[in-house]
Parts: C-alpha cells; structure tokens; sequence
C-alpha cells in the first residue's frame, strides 16, 4: 500500500519500518469519522484488534468503569445480555477482554482464525457504539448501581461495578494508591479514580452516564490498533461500515496532571477488631517524574529502582529493614500515565515513629547518591531489561495485545507509536550514560521534586463506620421520596426484575457469530518434541528457533511428600533468592544472573495427568544459547549453595510474606473462594490450593505468628527439602532452543544424585465441607463446586 492510499475510507498517513521487532507501523486517518489507526504489520498468526478511546474523570463515580461494563451487555447488532459469555463458546479467540486505566478505556481481541477475527471485530465495534444500554436503564442499573429493598424493607446499594469497588477498597494497597493519586495530582485528571469510588458510584445519574458515552465514545476520540498478519482489506471494509455515518465534531479531550498536594495526608484503612492493630501503619511517599514521551528515562529510572531496591539486601532495603522501623517496603515507578511518577510504600511502619522513617528514607537516599549509584549493578540491571525487552516472552499473554498496548498509549497521548519500540538507540545510550553521572542527576533531579505524604493507619472500626453511613444517606433519600417519585422507583425496580428474569430468546442468540466447521481450516502443526533420556534422566527437547535464546524447565518430582513437606517447600521457593550463597551475597548472586540471564527461579506446580496428580518442584531458567555454562554453574549455586545460616533474614522473609498473603486473602477473595471450593473434590485443585490459595496461607499465619519458636526447627526443615527433593532421581528436563542435546547434558550434570524416585500421590483430603473464612471487607465472595465425576462424566 502506497503512503498516500485511500482503502474503504481510511488515509495512510505515515508508514515507519522497526526492525526491533520486524514491523512496519502504518498509520491511518478515517476520513470522515476522524478515528486514528494503528496497523502493526508483522509476521504473527494471532491477529489483535483494539478500539480505546481517552476517558478522562471529573469525579469519583466511575463512569468510564460503569461504560466499560455496560457496552458488552449486548448491542444492536448483538442483543444478548453477554455477548461475550456466548463467545466463549461459539469463537476460536486467544484473547477477549476490556480494561479501564486512569485516563483511557480500551476494547481488545485476538485470534489466530480469520473469521473468528473479523467476527470479534464486529461484535466490539457494534458493542462500543451502538450499546444497548442506550435504551435500556436496567443494564446501567444491574451492571452500576441500583437501590433494592433489603430483609428491613429499606433500600440497599447493589450492582457489579459498586459491588466490585467495595472489595477492591477493602485492600489498603488500593486506598493507599487512591489517596496518592488525590494528593500527587491534586485537580488533575488522576486525581480522581475512573473505577469509582465506593460512596460516590451512587451518585452517578443514568442521565449523566448517557452524556459519557455520547461525548468520549465517539469515533473521533478513538484509537484503533492493528497487529499482525491481519487481512487489511477485509478489515478495514469491516471497520469503515461502522464509522461511515459519523462526521467529525472538534472534540478535543486534554489530560490534565494537576499539581501535587505537599500537605501529609493522614487516612485509615479497615482491619479486624480480632486483628493485633500495632505496628501496622502504612507510609508512603510520592514524587512526579516524567512525562510520558521520555523513553530514555523510563528505562534508565526501571534500573535505578532495580539496582537499588530488589531485595531486601538492597542498598535502600538494607538499613530502612535492619531500623526496625518497618516491615517491609517497596519502592516502585509507575511509567503508564501521561505523568509518570516514583513511589516509596512502608509497611508495617512501628507506631509513632513515621517523621523518623521519612527522616531515614531522606538519609539513606543521600547516603546512595552521595556514594554514588553502583554502577556495575546498573549494568547488570540493564542488560536484564534488554534481555526481556528483546525477549517479548510474555507466557499466556498474547504478544500482539502487549505491542497494541504500548501503541495504543502512545497514540492516544498524540506521541508517535512507533517510539514504542525504538528501543535499540535508547539501549545505545545508557550505557554510554553509565560513564558520567546521568543516573545520579536523573534520580536526584525527581527528589528534589516538590512530593507527597500519605499516612495510612488502622482502623478497626472503620467498615462499620462506613455501613452507618450509607444506611444514613439511604435512610435520608428514603425519606426525601414523593409518593410519585416512590410510585415511579418501584415501577423501575419491576421492570429491573423482570429483565434480570428473563433470558435471551433463541433468536438474540442466533446474531452470535458462529464457524462452520470449513471456516477452522487445518490444525497448527504442534512444536517439534523429542523425548529422550540421558544417564537416566527423562529429556523433553524442542528443536526449534528462538531468537538464539536458552529455555529450560527442570521438574522435580515431589508428589510422595506429606503435606508438611510441601509446604515447606513452597516456603523454601519463597525465601532462597534472598539468601547468600557460599560464593558471595545475595545482592552479588543477584547481579550476576541478571548479567547473563533472563530468569532463575523455583516454584511448585500442580499438574492433572490421566493417572492421577502430580506435584513438581520447578527451576526455571532462560539465557542466550551462547551463556549455557554460566546458565548451569548458577541454577548449582542457587539451589546448592544458598547459605541459611541467617535466622534473621529468614523471619524477616516469613514475616513480610504472611503480610502480603493476609492482603491477598481480601484483595482476591473470589479467587481463594473458587479455589477452596474446587480443592475438596479434586486431587490437583487440592494441591493448588496448599501452594497458592488458603492452605498455604494457613500454614504462614500459623508460622509467622509464633515466629521465634518456629525458626528453631524450620530452617533445618528447609535445608532438608533442598537434600531430599532437588535429586536427578526426580528430575524431568524441558529444554527449548537449536540442536540443545549437548546443553541438555550440561545442564544434568549439575543436578545432584542420591535421592529416590518419586513415588504416586498419596495425600489425604478431608471430606466435602462447606466453608467459611473471614475476611474484613464490606462484600463477600461465594464460590461452589461439584465433581462431574459424580454425574459419569470423566
């Protein structure tokens, strides 16, 4: 296609070739509706469209949440209450969802069919402009909010999105960025959440929600995204009988990033009255940073933050920790708004000791920058990023959705989209730029910054302060009702009801984009595997192209352990990369795998097979082919040489995991109830759940809590885990690259004999319960399971 080429309304712009990552980036114009293309044109089969467009909060209803919500409850086109449920069953995507960030909202799929694609194309189209929810109030009240008569026969606050921001904002991780963003971006844009706020969601009008869509979801106010080996022709026709009939209106919608609020903001967040409320204060600390155009600096911060603060024996890490003075802290950059900005969160703050902690975060900072940053875990940091940039391995996550993402940011800030992946120059200079003082200055320049203060601190009373008030304000508006306003109210709620009641007609239905059995075509041929065995050890290999980098996954049998055991292990697999190793420390061991690596780290997985479940210890490891041997001597130091003669660092880990373990339990809540549910009938759902859901949760509160007692008889416990399971015995070697038989044997060698072969699962579950946890929140989860098995169905 010639630059100046008009096909099916759009005008191509621009075209810029990247080689990074073997594209060329064709930008378009729709003429008549002003709508903004991106067509990332490269070699990928799965094919990825996006629509976003800029959503920009003026309060705290969510609005733009509620619209993203409320569009895929079916369309003129497609009038079904969830046009994406009958998808999943009726489409060969990859990928299908919709998110809603702090100043845009974006519609993406993917598919490696082409029918399938240009269906699912048509299906969000029609969702965004021609949603049903236009006419239709009871979407909006079912999907945002509604009042409905509770067991007092007062009125109560439903809906999904209002029910959704209650949990979130049971989380003090949530309030804490809620209150940063108020203060930081003080009557700006992201000084208001597009989520919603949980008191304010009630007060958006459907009047006001119709406004929304008619003003930000107009073609003009839009970018669409392109990337792969898309069927431009056919998808542009596609795309241009949606946006034909809209004409341009001027609209012009500007980000405001307001000016940050110095003032230190105190706030609560809710905890237990059960719960020890001491020493659990939270302090955080933000500062603005750059604007969203600045490649350079948004790597070159990435590093700095890295190199100095990656674990707990980090040079910021080190002394705020051994102060006592908190728990644990994160500090963190957050580069996707049109301002970026640098976050220092403390948790578990010691009471009445926050003007200290500041007092030495301030110090500590000096004392960094004074010494000057390290330069050689900078390089370090770097060519770790630029291994994973260049990687692009996002495991399930498709790699069109990450380059829309990055291109659909860009564009919708009016930057350049192609600047997303100019990565090779920025590379270049960095590490040119580690040879004067550019870090040091970048880092003190955001310092010296004007920055916000948010003190968060417990409050055990606070949910239930919160439940009086909107009992209060439902209390009032019930009071304030005319008999006609009631009289028209319950006639809404009637005609609620009866649409929630009724279900889609066969009809509404049949608009559902279904394939013929011709339209699948041939399956993918499957990755060439080869299995094989060396000195006794089973080899899974595939031999195909991977850019010249090393993947390997080492499985260790543990299925014969008892549950203690277990656990133990899934502790071991959170606390071995804070430790020294007997060739140096932790932070040296740090710096050289991510010199010369990709990945290195231990988990357990749970696997289904058709004899039963199992259970592995995994290592997995990721380098360039030409870094094998480096590869092999560090997975021989990390789960060999890791030293646990430091009961300190230990507790330490331990204490900061039951933390961030206690929040998750209320943060994801329908997670661990989907989870818990599901592990009574099903051996490896059982296991899930005692490495990542409730079970082990349970196993760190009970050692956390009585910490000092436990340390005695764990670390031992931990050593032994190490001895016994981490045997070639048991090992399984997944190995991914070119001709890798003669790594495949390296890699073995420095696995350890001695051990036992794994034995079959021979766990004991309990019987079927029901089950309740409590958590401190204003919402509940609730999760049920069945076995099919019951029912024959295997």
């Amino acid at each position: 296609m010639e630059i100046q080429d008009i096909l099916h309304g759009f005008l191509v712009k621009a075209r810029t070739r990247v080689e990074e990552i073997g594209a060329d980036i064709i930008k378009m114009e729709h003429i008549a509706s002003g709508a903004q293309l991106v067509f990332i044109d490269r070699a990928d089969d799965n094919k990825t469209f996006a629509i976003g467009f800029k959503t920009i909060p003026e309060d705290d209803t969510g609005v733009f949440h509620i619209l993203e919500h409320t569009v895929l409850a079916g369309s003129s086109k497609y009038p079904v209450k969830d046009p994406m449920t009958a998808l999943l069953s009726s489409s060969l995507y990859t990928y299908l969802n919709a998110f809603t960030y702090p100043d845009k909202t974006i519609y993406p799929v993917s598919s490696k069919n082409d029918k399938a694609f240009l269906d699912l194309v048509s299906v969000y189209m029609d969702a965004v402009l021609h949603p049903l929810v236009l006419k239709n109030k009871s979407i909006f009240m079912s999907e945002g909010h509604h009042l409905e008569y509770g067991e007092d026969g007062h009125f109560t606050v439903s809906g999904i999105v209002y029910n959704e921001m209650k949990g979130a904002y049971s989380s003090p991780d949530e309030l804490m960025e809620h209150y940063l963003s108020r203060s930081l971006y003080k009557s700006g844009t992201y000084a208001y959440d597009s989520g919603g706020f949980p008191e304010a969601i009630p007060t958006l009008t459907y009047e006001r929600f119709l406004e929304a869509h008619k003003r930000y979801y107009h073609p003009e106010n839009s970018v669409i995204v392109l990337d792969g080996s898309v069927n431009i022709d056919k998808t542009l026709e596609l795309l241009n009988s949606y946006l034909k009939d809209y004409t341009r209106t001027g609209i012009d919608i500007k980000i405001s990033t307001g000016t940050p609020d110095t003032t230190p903001l105190l706030e609560y967040y809710p905890i237990s009255a059960e719960e020890n409320n001491d020493n659990k204060t939270r302090v955080s600390i933000a500062y603005p940073a750059f604007s969203h155009s600045d490649y350079n600096e948004h790597i070159a911060l990435t590093a700095i933050v890295d190199a100095i603060s990656d674990s707990n024996s980090s040079p910021l890490k080190s002394p705020m920790l051994a102060s006592g003075l908190c728990e644990n802290l994160h500090l963190y950059y957050n580069a996707s708004l049109k301002e970026s900005s640098l976050t220092v969160q403390f948790q578990g703050v010691k009471d009445a000791c926050e003007a200290e902690l500041i007092a030495l975060f301030d110090k500590t900072i000096a004392d960094i920058l004074n010494k000057g940053l390290d330069k050689t875990k900078l390089l370090c940091t770097l060519n770790y990023i630029e291994f994973k940039t260049r990687e692009a391995d996002f495991g399930s996550f498709p790699r069109g959705m990450v380059y829309m993402l990055s291109a659909m940011e860009h564009a919708l800030y009016g930057e350049d989209a192609s600047a997303a992946f100019n990565y090779n120059a920025s590379f270049l200079y960095l590490r040119e730029a580690l040879a004067t003082d550019y870090y040091d200055n970048l880092l003190r320049g955001i310092l010296n910054k004007e920055r916000v203060c948010v003190i968060l601190k417990p409050d055990a009373t606070l949910n239930e302060k919160d439940e009086k008030k909107e009992r209060e304000w439902l209390l009032s508006f019930e009071r304030s009702l005319t008999e006609e306003k009631r009289a028209a109210l319950k006639e809404e709620l009637s005609e609620y009801d009866a649409w929630l009641s009724t279900p889609d007609s066969p009809e509404a239905m049949a608009t559902i984009p279904a394939l013929e059995l011709s339209d699948i075509g041939e399956a993918t041929a499957p990755a060439p595997t080869e299995a094989y065995e060396i000195d006794g050890t089973r080899v899974i290999a595939h031999d195909i192209e991977t850019s010249g980098i090393l993947y390997t996954d080492m499985y260790f049998d543990v299925s014969d352990a008892d549950k203690e055991e277990l656990l133990t292990m899934r502790l071991l697999c959170a606390i071995i990369s804070e430790l020294d190793t007997e060739n140096g420390t932790q932070d040296e061991f740090r710096s050289r795998v991510k010199s010369t690596l990709g990945d290195l780290s231990l988990s357990m997985q749970a696997v289904s097979h058709t004899e039963g479940a199992r259970m592995y210890l995994v290592l997995r490891a990721s380098s360039l082919i030409s870094n094998a041997d480096t590869m092999a001597s560090l997975i021989r130091e990390y789960i060999y040489l890791a030293k646990f003669n430091s009961p300190a660092k230990i507790k330490q880990r331990i204490t900061q995991l039951y933390t961030s373990s206690r929040e998750n339990i209320t943060e994801d809540g329908i997670s661990v109830a989907l989870s818990r549910s599901a592990s009574h009938f099903d051996d490896a759902a059982y296991l899930a759940d005692l490495i990542n859901g409730y079970g082990y949760h349970s196993f760190l509160k009970s050692v956390a809590e009585d910490i000092e007692e436990n340390i005695a008889t764990l670390i031992p416990r931990l050593e032994m885990m190490r001895k016994k399971y981490l045997r070639r015995e048991r090992l399984t070697l997944a190995i991914t690259a070119r001709e890798c038989k003669n790594i495949a044997v390296k890699l073995i060698s420095v696995i350890e004999c001695g051990g036992k072969k794994a034995r079959p699962l021979s766990l004991e579950r309990s019987d079927t319960l029901n089950e309740a946890i409590h958590i401190e929140s204003t919402v509940g989860y609730s999760a049920v399971s069945a076995s099919l098995k019951t029912f024959g169905l295997h």
